[in-house]
């Protein structure tokens, strides 16, 4: 795994993945990675094994990005294009909102509490300004963020993505042959199903780096000073 922040001219290489299968053991490397934080956020430095809000946001984060690794490594394997690409957008926003958090962490107030029963849950920000702490870090995000929301909102991409073109023999009069595939499918089999499993790759690490830093920053510190005020053990 790798700790390097991307810069701006980073783009997904996906020369750098023999195959589809190589791209998802690299991202299943990472994504075995992220039990181990739940259980150091609980564990480490903490023998009473006390939890506040932020050990219940970052185990709760955690499990979503499991639960969305092995989602989408599912849809990439059943080819459903419908189904990847919108689970990666998914994944990609709660990598921001780590990001975002881990810089401002009084905002867990507001995202853990229920707008719909709360004023405080009712002044949520929006993820422009999510994005514009995050792309700090990862000045790329924002472009890959915007084009799987053209897809998972069901743009271009989208509507698209059942379509393919083949100009290759057009028949005398035409411009070639317009197909269309209901269901599974990619519309670029070479491409699109490695390029999905590059991006689980990049949000893998994202979701690992960003839950890292939470750990690090708000609640190792918080178990040192619960246990400087002697905490009970727990057995």
């Amino acid at each position: 795994m790798t700790s390097r922040i991307p810069d701006e001219s980073d783009r997904v290489d996906l020369s750098q993945y023999a195959s589809v299968d190589e791209a998802l053991s690299a991202a299943a490397e990472i994504a075995e990675h992220f039990r181990h934080l739940s259980v150091r956020a609980v564990t480490e430095d903490n023998p009473g094994k006390l939890v506040g809000k932020g050990h219940i946001f970052l185990t709760s984060a955690l499990a979503r990005a499991k639960g969305l690794h092995d989602g989408i490594v599912r849809e990439i394997r059943a080819d459903d294009t419908h189904t990847t690409f919108p689970l990666l957008r998914t994944y990609v926003e709660l990598g921001g909102l780590l990001a975002y958090v881990t810089e401002k962490p009084a905002y867990l107030d507001r995202l853990m509490a229920n707008p719909r029963d709360s004023p405080v849950g009712r002044r949520r920000v929006s993820f422009e300004a999510v994005w514009s702490v995050a792309r700090r870090r990862y000045p790329g995000i924002k472009m890959a963020y915007t084009e799987l929301s053209e897809f998972g909102h069901f743009g271009s991409f989208g509507v698209w993505a059942s379509w393919s073109f083949d100009d290759s023999d057009p028949e005398p009069g035409t411009l070639g042959l317009l197909s269309h595939k209901f269901g599974p499918g990619w519309r670029d089999e070479d491409r699109d199903p490695k390029l999905a499993a590059a991006w689980l790759v990049e949000a893998d690490q994202m979701a690992f780096r960003e839950a890292t830093r939470f750990l690090e920053a708000h609640i190792l510190p918080l178990n040192r000073e619960w246990m400087g005020n002697g905490q009970p053990e727990r057995s």
